[in-house]
């Protein structure tokens, strides 16, 4: 086998890894940053004019809801329109709790609503849960997949791997790779990355009652349980 074809491979899916990464990172991360912060803006009163349901079709002819509303406010001497209810803006197959939220925010009824200090047209009457963000979090995921495969592709292609090799930043990366190597480091980080994605798909799949993404993610978590109970020896034999 052509000994590049390891490093193209690799050089190939950490680029598009951070890529990917650095696209969603850029498209969404306006969406994540106020959540983070949006309970620590100041407030103001606002009186809604309309509110509405909102509804998509998701896989399968799901249909899936959101709150609307349309409000005024005053900040800073100076009227603004908003529109929305919470920062993510995600859909909910929740739509009781849609409407809950519609019935106890009327149209004619007066509301605190959170206001950027930054830029006074935008507003939110809710902060949201997390789940609909759960989504937001795979681009730094991939991107930080991405840098570290980019990493030990070029540690490979400088030779980090040649046993040949006496380059003393050659030796380094090869002390470095040893210890990144060991068994018990790759199996935590095998089985901690796995996890995590489990987790991530289990949670976002409960929340948003999508039994796809709860089968994709039963299934994973039983490769990684017989993953787990496979002898030593039989895992590492070639």
């Amino acid at each position: 086998m052509n000994r590049r074809l390891p490093l193209l491979v690799g050089g190939f899916l950490s680029g598009l890894g951070i890529l990917l990464g650095t696209i969603g990172m850029i498209a969404f991360s306006w969406r994540l940053l106020p959540w983070l912060t949006v309970e620590r803006w100041p407030t103001a009163m606002a009186t809604i004019v309309d509110a509405r349901e909102e509804s998509t079709s998701g896989r399968g002819g799901v249909r899936s809801y959101r709150p609307w509303l349309v409000y005024h406010y005053t900040f800073g001497n100076t009227a603004h329109r908003g529109e929305g209810f919470d920062v993510a803006g995600h859909y909910s197959s929740d739509r009781p709790g849609v409407r809950q939220i519609l019935d106890t925010h009327p149209a004619g009824a007066r509301v605190s609503v959170f206001v950027n200090p930054d830029d006074h047209a935008e507003s939110y009457v809710a902060r949201g849960s997390a789940g609909g963000l759960i989504i937001l979090l795979l681009p730094p995921l991939f991107f930080v997949l991405g840098l570290c495969g980019a990493g030990i592709t070029l540690a490979g292609a400088m030779g980090a791997f040649a046993p040949e090799s006496n380059h003393l930043l050659a030796r380094g990366q090869r002390a470095m790779a040893a210890w990144f190597f060991r068994g018990q480091t790759m199996r935590i980080l095998v089985f901690g990355s796995f996890g995590s994605v489990i987790a991530a798909l289990l949670v976002f799949g409960v929340l948003r009652r999508d039994w796809v993404l709860i089968g994709i993610a039963a299934g994973l978590a039983y490769g990684l349980w017989v993953a787990t109970k496979m002898p030593h020896s039989r895992r590492t034999r070639r």
